[in-house]
């Protein structure tokens, strides 16, 4: 298998893992009722936040929470980069095979 095919294979992953974190940690916390970043922790308890308004959770709940969300601050990057890749590679690919089809009619 050519490099680029492993390259376009591995970032495809990348992406498709991204999304997939995304999507879970949407509904992880529709689930909950809210996010760590947006809750608060007060006396022992511990609440998820959305749009000013709080639901109390049990406190693995809120950690769960908690390390998804600071999962997505490695996912995304990882995800906008080889979506980057991927757009290159693609472009790249539709120069060679316009300029072989050149080369060809000549």
């Amino acid at each position: 298998m050519h490099r680029t095919q492993w390259n376009d294979r591995i970032c495809g992953v990348l992406l498709a893992g991204c999304v997939a974190n995304i999507v879970a940690f949407g509904a992880h916390g529709l689930a909950l009722g809210g996010s760590v970043w947006n809750g608060k922790r007060e006396r022992g308890k511990f609440f998820v936040g959305d749009h000013g308004r709080f639901t109390e959770v049990t406190e693995r709940q809120w950690q769960r929470l908690w390390r998804h969300e600071l999962s997505l601050f490695a996912t995304v990057p990882l995800g906008i980069f080889a979506g980057f890749l991927l757009q290159r590679s693609e472009k790249i690919c539709r120069q060679r095979s316009t300029a072989i089809r050149s080369e060809a009619a000549t």
